[in-house]
């Protein structure tokens, strides 16, 4: 009954569509595909875009470490397959496969060798409707992968070998007949947005009578979903600072084919993709991010405090290096939670240009403790009453009931940080919590804990540290840091106690790194608790 319930409590904040989608996708199991004509995903042409285009490498570290024997690695798992690959996978689970099958790693390759991978996944891959090769979202990434790669590096090539063009082109037009049968209504977010775009990128490539088709649609999801994905403060809606890298990658591709209609759209993007930076060029890792999966944005955030009140991002950085950046925003668009983590007033600091608080990140996106740990509250730098959570999250991408959020007060001048956030995601437990972050630029961040409860509760406040970050002395009035040559002090006011413990940090997919963890405690049913980082 209980399960049922939190099922219930899933599903009521999803969109009518999607559930219907649900329901219509269990029932494409079992119809089966009547391939189209061959001439009608034919054409004799080649890609109609301007020469000369010089897309942005999609991936971070994900590669084709070698050919003979053939050997890749993806979020940080190496595999060999030997003298063939088997496209149906290796045993690392679903995202690893998707890897494979994105085609990110064609972008290392020449054209030759290009050609013979590509030639061997169309020969060696045949529709199924079970193939993780077919699923709709890694068959939009390969569509767009496939399609750069042939319009831009591999373009002379391709004009030189009609033979490999017409196979190419036959099963491109396949794969996109395919998925306009497919599409993720059922899930949207970022899934539906990259259908739009590889229907889109397919419909500007080619010209003949079905490619209009692709365009048609392709255009009219980009024109939906950029309208509901891209908040006003330019951050991608699903607020996870990795897929905003994703997010703004696919609007450069998209500028560069057609700047008219998607620079602005990128330009903003961009904007916030410069504030998620630290000082040390990579994102800030709150909800599901890591690093090296999508490529970071180039260039410098502006100095200064800013404020991405869509997102509920809050941050600031002087020219010192140091960078606060504060999460203040609710987990994530209530139909589309699966990347959110119980990070409502988490933040992340770096001092003199090095990381000094962080929150976990992911280390997968399966079923497992470690998923589970990741997104859990504890996993993070706020506070809460001991062993509850913010919101209900349950399996690897799923949240039940989710905490409302609001910012009380926001101020700010050139060196002072003002920010005042509240949720509601611990009244089930009879408490209300208040959080205030005031950043001085000379040196000082101080963090305050308001409480309320029904009856004497016990508080716990987590401050995990960077890896390289050494606690030197810590009691029940402060501790003392130092990373490098940096000496930062901690002072505690109002705690009962606090203490360091080891933590795991996931910085990258499947890697797992221990740091300390400051917790600091008080018992009680109402109260105000700080910590004072001073440098």
């Amino acid at each position: 009954m209980a399960q049922i319930a939190r099922l219930f409590r899933t599903l009521q904040h999803l969109k009518l569509s999607q559930l219907f989608y649900q329901f219509l996708v269990r029932l494409q199991r079992y119809e089966k595909w009547a391939k189209p004509r061959r001439s009608e995903h034919y054409t004799s042409g080649c890609c109609r875009w301007e020469k000369g285009l010089n897309f942005a490498r999609p991936s971070g570290t994900s590669a084709c470490e070698g050919l003979k024997p053939y050997r890749f690695k993806f979020i940080n798992l190496s595999y060999t397959f030997g003298s063939h690959i088997n496209w149906n996978g290796a045993p690392y689970g679903k995202l690893w496969n998707y890897n494979l099958h994105y085609f990110e790693w064609i972008w290392g390759l020449g054209p030759d060798e290009a050609k013979k991978v590509v030639q061997d996944w169309i020969q060696r891959h045949e529709h199924s409707s079970d193939a993780e090769g077919w699923e709709p979202y890694p068959l939009s990434l390969r569509i767009g992968n496939w399609l750069a790669y042939w319009g831009s590096v591999g373009r002379a090539s391709l004009e030189e070998d009609p033979q490999f063009r017409d196979r190419l082109f036959e099963s491109l037009g396949l794969q996109c007949d395919w998925l306009t049968r497919r599409l993720e209504k059922h899930i949207l977010g970022n899934h539906y947005f990259e259908n739009g775009f590889a229907l889109w990128m397919a419909g500007s490539f080619f010209e003949h009578k079905v490619s209009k088709k692709w365009l048609s649609i392709g255009k009219q999801i980009l024109d939906q979903e950029l309208r509901e994905q891209l908040l006003a403060d330019g951050m991608h809606f699903e607020c996870s600072p990795m897929y905003h890298n994703r997010f703004l990658h696919l609007l450069s591709w998209l500028k560069l084919i057609d700047a008219q209609n998607f620079d602005e759209a990128y330009k903003a993007a961009k904007v916030a993709a410069l504030n998620l930076k630290h000082p040390d060029g990579k994102i800030a890792l709150f909800n599901d991010s890591a690093f090296g999966i999508y490529p970071e944005v180039e260039g410098d955030g502006e100095l200064g405090a800013f404020s991405m009140r869509s997102s509920g991002y809050y941050g600031v950085r002087n020219d010192r290096g140091d960078y606060l950046i504060c999460d203040a925003g609710r987990i994530g668009p209530n139909y589309i939670t699966g990347h959110s983590h119980c990070d409502v007033g988490s933040f992340e600091l770096s001092v003199g240009g090095h990381r000094l608080i962080t929150d976990t990140g992911v280390y997968h996106y399966l079923n497992t403790d470690e998923r589970h740990y990741s997104r859990a509250t504890i996993a993070h730098n706020v506070f809460a009453p001991e062993g509850c959570e913010q919101a209900e999250m349950w399996s690897a991408f799923r949240v039940g009931d989710r905490p409302d959020v609001q910012v009380q007060e926001w101020d700010h001048s050139a060196k002072y940080f003002h920010l005042v956030v509240t949720h509601n995601g611990f009244e089930k437990s009879g408490v209300t919590v208040e959080r205030s972050f005031d950043f001085d630029a000379a040196g000082q961040l101080k963090i305050s804990d308001r409480y309320t409860a029904n009856q004497s509760t016990r508080m716990v406040g987590h401050l995990h540290l960077a890896p390289n970050v050494v606690v030197t002395k810590c009691s029940a009035t402060g501790a003392q840091l130092k990373i490098g040559s940096r000496s930062i002090q901690i002072v505690a006011e109002n705690v009962d106690s606090l203490s360091v413990r080891r933590s795991d940090y996931y910085p990258e997919f499947n890697t797992t790194v221990t740091r300390s963890c400051l917790d600091y405690v008080v018992q009680g049913r109402s109260g105000c608790v700080a910590l004072k980082i001073q440098w």
